[in-house]
């Protein structure tokens, strides 16, 4: 192949994608030891303890009792 022959070609075939939130599965791992995370059912959150407003989910680690909170941030102006 020449460079102009180069230059005129084109990809075949389904041009690749990213795939969206929803399609992406991955396992939750603790960002402070590594280990697995199982997701805490809302009924199961600790009444009275330290869940902040705007929390969305819960994590615990099962490695090393880490507990992770996945909240809203709040924005202020």
């Amino acid at each position: 192949m020449t460079g102009a022959d180069l230059r005129e070609a084109r990809p075949t075939g389904t041009r690749a994608r990213n795939p969206t939130l929803e399609e992406t599965t991955m396992d939750p791992i603790c960002p402070s030891c590594g280990g697995p995370l199982r997701q805490i059912p809302e009924d199961q959150w600790p009444e009275g303890g330290p869940v902040p407003d705007g929390t969305e989910e819960m994590y615990l680690c099962d490695r090393s009792n880490h507990r992770i909170i996945v909240a809203v941030p709040e924005i202020s102006g």
